[in-house]
């Protein structure tokens, strides 16, 4: 992660040392405990200083800390961030590694799975939708400000660190009694493995299915790739909660992602894919393709099928092209706005699955053309 003097200041005063501000106002140092290191130096500060002035004085101040503490800078970070983060500890036994390391391989697909397994989490946290076609752009912007940190001493690691708070805080409100974005985000990820080590012991999915707090379909499909595409058969996970906030009262110790979980994790991806409920959503877009087998002029009947096709422009889906199930006079609806070349407002259902599908049509109405003259 990157650090900041204000982040190091944070990390200091948890740890007992006080901040005394200098006659002139222009320095500031940070005094550590005098019964615990008498012979140690406070560490100085600029209050106004640039950033190369402030990175300078930050190497200058982990460098002592180093010495003071006897850790390692990947020690410190850490410590740092867990300040402010979440930290989700992946540990790769010893007996997966080959002199001490693993395949670049394995490292990318365990990143890449946790990153959808975040974002994934994200979604469901944000929207209050345990299904959705795709993760919203705003939970893969949460999952890209995660950091990636130094391995630590004594096995091999792999640090995620996750924010409390990220930039899209206020996508969906948050009461006072609720915990913030990063940490329901993270809570999810536990529940959820915790629920996969029961339904391996169990040698059934229903555990992962119905933990309401923990797995989605997608979540089951992120930790379904870590297995298959990194070659480490089992990966051992803890959570360092950040005490900016109250822990949860969850499982946060011996999690791990092994192989021997890919069967109920398929099962759970197939339970939970098939139980997912229609969004209800409003999409508006110009109409791109009709399609009727009967006359579409002919409302009264209403035989066969009729529906069109929407390019929706979605602030959190991107552009997606919509298939749109319509009744006899709906289509008519359309088919007229299409020959005005007006976009079209349409309320209704869509489907999690692919392809995109609105059903349930409760409401469309044409809008301005396309073009004005």
């Amino acid at each position: 992660m990157l650090l900041t003097r204000d982040l190091l200041v944070k990390y200091l005063a948890g740890l007992g040392w006080k901040r005394e501000e200098t006659p002139d106002k222009a320095v500031f140092r940070m005094r550590p405990p005098a019964d615990r290191f008498p012979s140690a130096r406070s560490i100085l500060f600029s209050v106004a200083a640039g950033p190369e002035g402030e990175a300078r004085e930050v190497e200058i101040a982990v460098g002592h800390l180093q010495d003071v503490y006897g850790k390692t800078r990947a020690e410190i970070e850490r410590g740092v961030a867990s300040k402010s983060h979440d930290l989700l500890l992946g540990k790769v036994p010893d007996e997966y590694l080959r002199n001490d390391t693993i395949e670049l391989r394995g490292v990318r697909s365990y990143m890449n799975g946790m990153r959808g397994l975040l974002a994934n989490s994200a979604t469901t946290v944000m929207t209050g939708h345990r299904a959705f076609p795709k993760s919203t752009r705003s939970a893969f912007d949460y999952a890209d400000t995660c950091g990636f940190g130094h391995t630590f001493r004594g096995s091999f690691g792999l640090v995620i660190e996750a924010p409390l708070k990220g930039a899209e805080q206020t996508a969906m409100p948050f009461g006072e009694s609720k915990a913030p974005l990063g940490r329901q985000v993270v809570e999810r990820i536990a529940i959820g493995l915790a629920s996969v080590a029961v339904a391996q012991k169990e040698d059934d999915a229903e555990a992962i299915v119905e933990r309401e707090g923990g797995l989605n379909a997608a979540m089951c499909k992120d930790l379904i790739s870590i297995i298959r595409n990194s070659g480490i058969p089992r990966i051992r996970i803890s959570i360092a909660w950040s005490p900016e906030a109250a822990a949860p009262q969850v499982q946060s110790d011996d999690l791990v992602i092994e192989a021997r979980q890919l069967r109920v994790l398929q099962q759970a991806h197939k339970r939970l894919t098939e139980e997912e409920d229609p969004i209800r959503v409003t999409i508006t877009g110009p109409i791109i393709d009709l399609h009727s087998d009967t006359n579409p002029m002919d409302f009264e009947n209403e035989e066969g099928e009729r529906s069109v096709q929407i390019s929706w422009a979605s602030a959190d889906y991107g552009v997606k092209k919509v298939l749109v199930k319509l009744d006899p006079r709906q289509y008519l609806t359309a088919h007229e706005a299409h020959g005005r070349g007006q976009l079209v407002q349409i309320e209704g259902r869509l489907s999690p699955r692919r392809p995109w599908t609105l059903e349930d049509v409760t409401k469309l109405i044409p809008l301005a053309p396309l073009t004005q003259g």
